[in-house]
């Protein structure tokens, strides 16, 4: 995608298609959330099919999320994930079972998800650290209860390169492949991250306006944002409409059509 910023002139091209970007925006938003907020922590968190449990799907995810959710939101304490799902090409090779597994990070306090440490030369593999003070490993697997559970702190903070390499490596073993299994269900989820998500020109106007009123709501939609300042009581201060500054080229031969971007107030 060819873009124009209309305040600077700048020209740059992005990758990838819908889907991709707004992954990228929910790897983002978490990354803000996380350098933001002191005292948070982010997990890998991963999850396995055992051989009998092979058409799990996203749904039996859905059941899994919502424990960790309202065990957070009971405990009064924010969490906010991303997950990616991957084919387990290795073991289709090597044993004919076609199946799926679930990558995730999770963003939550300290300490409130297990530690665990994966031996692989050793066995049992998986080795507690340290239990969870919200969500303990028990709680993790019998809440899963369709196949292993490993939950680490992240080793990196470049979460879209981290779960991008799953995403990637599944379409790149997808088309032409040979392999009889086709994912019909979402590749992605993640939580709702509001203006946190929102690309940087529309974020850094939320995060100034988080700074200017006691209060306000802000909705994107497409190009424009709506910012409405509110007072201690709720009451309207002001509302400002904004414009992205970016707009798509529509390319014509050797030359290009440009958009209207401008900011409004």
């Amino acid at each position: 995608m060819k873009l124009l910023n209309k305040l600077t002139g700048q020209v740059f091209y992005t990758d990838g298609t819908i889907s991709d970007y707004k992954f990228k925006r929910a790897c983002r938003a978490l990354e803000r959330l996380y350098y933001e907020i002191k005292g948070l922590r982010l997990y890998f968190l991963t999850l396995t099919l055992s051989d009998k449990d092979l058409e799990v799907c996203n749904k039996n995810l859905n059941k899994f999320m919502d424990l960790l959710r309202k065990r957070f939101r009971r405990s009064k304490l924010p969490f906010w994930y991303v997950w990616v799902v991957e084919k387990q090409w290795k073991r289709y090779l090597k044993y004919g079972k076609l199946a799926r597994h679930w990558h995730m990070v999770l963003l939550a306090p300290a300490g409130s998800l297990p530690e665990v440490e994966f031996r692989q030369y050793q066995v049992p593999h998986y080795k507690l650290i340290r239990d969870g003070s919200v969500i303990k490993i028990s709680d993790l697997i019998k809440g899963w209860g369709h196949g292993q559970v490993f939950c680490k702190s992240a080793w990196s903070n470049n979460l879209y390169n981290y779960l991008g390499k799953y995403l990637e490596k599944q379409s790149q073993k997808g088309a032409g492949s040979g392999f009889p299994f086709v994912l019909a269900s979402r590749r992605f989820g993640s939580s709702n991250f509001g203006y946190y998500a929102y690309p940087n020109w529309a974020y850094n106007y939320c995060v100034w306006a988080s700074n200017t009123y006691k209060h306000f709501v802000c909705k994107k939609t497409g190009s424009k944002l709506t910012i409405i300042g509110l007072d201690v009581s709720d009451g309207l201060v002001e509302k400002i409409e904004l414009r992205s500054p970016y707009k798509k080229f529509t390319v014509y031969d050797e030359f290009s059509h440009i958009e209207g971007g401008d900011i409004t107030r």
